[in-house]
């Protein structure tokens, strides 16, 4: 006579799916799948291609700040209110070369989040959690295998992705510039 056991009740996995209320309870609360990858590569398009377009523009602007800082900055006297002043007309000139590449990323992760999950606002998402402050535990969770996977993982998409932009840009010179 033997017992037979289901080791799947152990397993501690769900064997049926969750039902249409729980679905919502979980959207409520801000826990919706969709993939960091996709918001992260329509960010960087939306950034290349807006710098594709208005490259020449920023790259002018970057070319005034220099020159202006070169040629004007380096003559002034050093004080307290010239530097308030230096200091003021740089930010509003970095403002404006980079604020609208950061206004292109912000409204690509918008709508790549829309694309994903349609529109969802949840404060449960941000809300502090105090026992995510155990320095033991937030050390085995910066250094446990997932982690380093997903390191190994970052890199290998940083490098294929910074190989395809050289590859692109030094054939984008070469064409440009070699007879």
């Amino acid at each position: 006579m033997y017992l037979r056991l289901d080791l799947q009740f152990f397993s501690g996995e769900k064997t049926e799916k969750a039902t249409p209320k729980k679905r919502e309870e979980t959207r409520k609360k801000g826990q919706t799948a969709k993939s960091q990858d996709v918001n992260t590569s329509f960010v960087l398009f939306a950034v290349f291609l807006f710098l594709l377009f208005s490259g020449s523009f920023s790259g002018k602007k970057i070319l005034q700040l220099f020159q202006t800082s070169f040629e004007d900055y380096m003559l002034i006297p050093v004080t307290e209110n010239t530097l308030m002043t230096i200091g003021a007309e740089v930010f509003l000139q970095m403002l404006y070369i980079a604020g609208p590449i950061m206004l292109v990323a912000m409204v690509g992760a918008f709508l790549s989040n829309y694309m994903q999950v349609g529109f969802l606002f949840s404060t449960e998402a941000i809300q502090p959690k105090l026992n995510k402050l155990d320095p033991i535990q937030g050390f085995k969770r910066i250094f446990s295998l997932r982690a380093i996977v997903e390191l190994v993982k970052s890199i290998l998409k940083i490098s294929f992705i910074g190989s395809i932009y050289f590859f692109c840009y030094c054939g984008f010179v070469l064409k440009k510039y070699w007879p």
